[in-house]
């Protein structure tokens, strides 16, 4: 919380309150008849609140030297304090133009190597490391600007993908900063991205569903999008394991899966049902799909007439198989998850008969041909 705040309390004879929290502040109460008044006492808290930090008032004593510190250095080159991130991006920009992020990530493995951490840490640090590269689209170190890391680290993914992604570029700047390779870590202001915990997942109706894949067909690219999501929709399938998926995985028997992220269930068989064939038959997959955050696939999720969420597709499946079978070990195999998680996700998110509907959402184009036989 960094300002007082009007809430509607019901204390009492009250019926509003002012509310300031922050840690390393003494909390802030007080109760109102009138909203004017509660309006009037916040506006002046803050007023007060925002003096007070202009005169450090709020700031331990050592951290008011190290700024008075600042403040006579920057006035012996008469600069302002406020120049001093401008400066050290400008710094950055001119006397690192040269190192190129390629060969800067492979030195960063190789001091891993040398420190001896563990080989799968290290594959899982140069993936992340060179998805940034290709897309912020940089060639060298003093380019990159915290603009470009926050658009890779807030791309479209799970709140947990999105903290390992800004855990990975936090330590390649740290440890370019630290020799001497960049002025400043450009991840340093970037927040920690927030993870809603033990909150029900969002999933589609099946008219929504309906709905959202009439809008695909209408569209020119619907020979790309539709296999995608509806591999997505109707078979559970995560971004990165369509990303990774090849013909010869699409069987008779069902569909093969080697991407999972769960150790020891990397390797299934997701079951074929009538929807998706139809799908598949109606759209052959090219199995060249387009980049999760490329403009095709922001237009497509922008078509669903639900909010879009992280997974939205993979969480409808999910949770009508729970329903459909009620196994939840069964679903868990299928899904690439552990039957916990499962369970405590996704249990009676959807009734069975709006589960059922699902399988008659059938594609508008006429299939001409069945798809792998």
């Amino acid at each position: 919380m960094t300002k007082g705040k009007v809430y509607p309390v019901k204390y009492r004879k009250y019926r509003y309150m002012v509310k300031f929290e922050r840690k390393g502040f003494k909390p802030y109460r007080r109760y109102f008849i009138k909203k004017a008044d509660a309006d009037a006492d916040c506006e002046a808290f803050n007023d007060k609140l925002l003096a007070e930090g202009r005169e450090g008032q709020h700031i331990g004593p050592r951290e008011r030297r190290l700024f008075a510190d600042i403040v006579a250095a920057c006035e012996e080159v008469a600069i302002s304090p406020v120049d001093v991130p401008f400066l050290i991006r400008k710094l950055s920009a001119e006397s690192f133009p040269k190192r190129k992020i390629s060969i800067e990530v492979q030195e960063f493995l190789v001091s891993l190597d040398k420190a001896g951490r563990a080989y799968r840490t290290q594959k899982t640090l140069k993936l992340r490391l060179n998805a940034f590269r290709r897309h912020c689209g940089k060639v060298c170190l003093g380019e990159v600007t915290e603009a470009d890391c926050r658009e890779f680290i807030f791309r479209p993914n799970s709140p947990q993908t999105q903290t390992n992604d800004r855990r990975a570029l936090h330590q390649f700047f740290a440890w370019a900063v630290k020799g001497g390779r960049l002025a400043a870590n450009p991840i340093s202001r970037i927040e920690t991205p927030s993870r809603a915990r033990d909150a029900a997942p969002a999933i589609l109706r099946p008219a929504e569903a309906r709905i959202w894949f009439a809008r695909m067909e209408s569209k020119n690219n619907a020979r790309i999008l539709a296999p995608y999501f509806a591999l997505s929709l109707f078979a559970g399938l995560r971004p990165s394991e369509i990303a990774e998926l090849r013909p010869e995985d699409l069987t008779a028997s069902g569909i093969r899966v080697t991407g999972g992220k769960m150790r020891g269930r990397k390797r299934r068989i997701v079951p074929r049902f009538p929807v998706l064939d139809a799908w598949l038959a109606a759209y052959p997959p090219s199995f060249d799909w387009p980049a999760v955050d490329s403009t095709a696939m922001k237009n497509a999720r922008a078509l669903c007439p639900r909010r879009w969420a992280v997974d939205l597709p993979r969480h409808t499946w999910i949770s009508a198989r729970l329903a459909l079978t009620n196994d939840e070990n069964k679903t868990a195999r299928e899904a690439g998850n552990s039957p916990a998680m499962i369970y405590a996700h996704y249990f009676e998110t959807m009734r069975p008969e709006k589960a059922a509907l699902f399988d008659s959402i059938r594609p508008i184009r006429s299939a001409k041909a069945q798809y792998c036989r």
